[in-house]
């Protein structure tokens, strides 16, 4: 039987194999659950069923299906590569032959996107939505069947200690289509439809069904689309939400455009059904400890928000994330950060700045702002281009992942706003980092203090 738990309050969205470092050892137990796409799941099934069943000792996990992906233009499916130039994505044809009509004839086929009408025949859309549910069921399982490892774990099964099943998502998604307030008529309709089709599917499987819902910014912003969704999503006997709002980073985006993500999520969670963020920073977290979010998903250091039209990673940059700012910040800025607080030792730094493991473990001397650009600012040139070094990045995902556990733990939301507040209060340290990393602290408590 599949696992029951639900998602979890704190979801960690998996990139790639590098990043099982920062998902395993110490840092296995600070969070729930793992989100994992389905392309990275065709492009290294094996691997990640070994992952998931050997290295990450059963950790919960999920399978996003992308079937958004589907609607995008063509040329985002195909390689860039020199040997497969044009040609679509191995990992992403993989998805293709398993979720079948109607994605395979238009794009493979038809070499052309899919349209809302390519699911108006019930039999095909159900169809689809089957084919797409079971991928998220027997991807891990089976190649964790197929593994290696496959006569231990079925000793295991054969002495009541384990079975196959524990390795199935904990949750499996609706097929799901993003609407932008343009769009928002043409799909609504067949989001609800795979929706609803898939709500019969999983009941037979015994499975746990979400829905994720994706929207633009725009939608927000419409009262009247906002009121349409939730009116159609309070339909669906789902057993949570999962949100993607396109491109939304909680620290840039106005005040109104944070109070209408407010009222959206108020809207849905009006059904009694539990909503989850899929890409969130601070604000959503705190949004979590207020109880308006049931739980909140990031990646390593950059993911709190992304795009629904992938969009190039452009140059890596050396970063610390400031605690009290909860931003990552361009290094030069978070040294003047450092210098603006006062900050001379060990002691005052693990005050002022930062206590966790991974800066207790760098900042070790008496001259505190020493320790910090040798292990968070180091750089070196490739053909003319300052990078981080590979110590340098490890130290600031390490760091990264220690704050985003601190962050998530149970605490006072009233204490969380003050704090908040004061930080919005220190002119020293708005002078030295620039209103463009401090203006969020101020626009996050007056929202928060409008939530009734």
């Amino acid at each position: 039987m599949p696992k029951s738990n639900p998602a979890g309050q704190h979801l960690i969205r998996y990139g790639i194999a590098a990043d099982q470092k920062y998902l395993l050892g110490e840092f296995l137990d600070t969070y729930d659950q793992l989100v994992i796409n389905a392309s990275m799941v065709a492009h290294q099934p094996a691997a990640l069923a070994m992952f998931i069943t050997q290295r990450s000792k059963n950790k919960h996990y999920f399978i996003d299906p992308q079937t958004h992906a589907f609607q995008q233009e063509i040329g985002n499916l195909q390689s860039t590569s020199t040997n497969s130039y044009g040609e679509i994505k191995k990992s992403i044809r993989t998805l293709i032959e398993r979720y079948g009509s109607p994605i395979k004839k238009q794009i493979l086929v038809n070499k052309q996107s899919i349209f809302p009408e390519d699911f108006s025949e019930d039999k095909t859309r159900r169809g689809f939505c089957r084919r797409v549910i079971n991928y998220q069921c027997e991807a891990i399982s089976s190649h964790a069947q197929e593994s290696d490892a496959a006569p231990y774990y079925e000793f295991l099964e054969e002495e009541g200690v384990s079975d196959f099943g524990l390795f199935a998502p904990s949750v499996v998604i609706a097929p799901y289509f993003y609407m932008d307030s343009l769009t928002l008529d043409d799909w609504l309709d067949v989001n609800i439809d795979c929706a609803s089709d898939s709500v019969g599917i999983v009941n037979k499987k015994g499975y746990t069904l979400c829905i994720q819902i994706v929207i633009s910014k725009d939608v927000l912003f419409d009262k009247s689309q906002v009121k349409q969704l939730v009116k159609a999503y309070s339909k669906i006997k789902a057993s949570a939400f999962l949100i993607w709002i396109d491109a939304f980073d909680e620290a840039d985006v106005s005040e109104s455009l944070l109070g209408s993500y407010i009222n959206f999520i108020k809207g849905i969670k009006r059904s009694g059904v539990p909503v989850i963020s899929l890409y969130g920073g601070y604000f959503s977290v705190l949004l979590m400890h207020q109880g308006l979010l049931d739980g909140v998903t990031h990646s390593l250091e950059y993911g709190e928000q992304r795009s629904v039209t992938p969009v190039g990673g452009g140059i890596p940059v050396a970063k610390y994330y400031l605690p009290c700012l909860h931003k990552r910040l361009q290094f030069r800025d978070a040294l003047r950060a450092i210098r603006a607080l006062g900050v001379v030792n060990k002691k005052a730094f693990f005050k002022n700045i930062c206590g966790c493991a991974q800066c207790r473990k760098l900042i070790t001397s008496g001259k505190a702002i020493n320790d910090f650009t040798e292990n968070y600012g180091r750089t070196k040139f490739i053909k003319g281009r300052q990078y981080p070094t590979p110590e340098t990045k490890d130290n600031s995902v390490r760091h990264y992942m220690w704050c985003k556990s601190k962050e998530y733990k149970p605490r006072s939301i009233n204490k969380l706003v003050e704090q908040l507040r004061d930080t919005s209060k220190n002119d020293k340290l708005k002078r030295a980092v620039g209103l463009e990393n401090f203006a969020h602290c101020e626009k996050w408590v007056k929202v928060l203090k409008g939530i009734e």
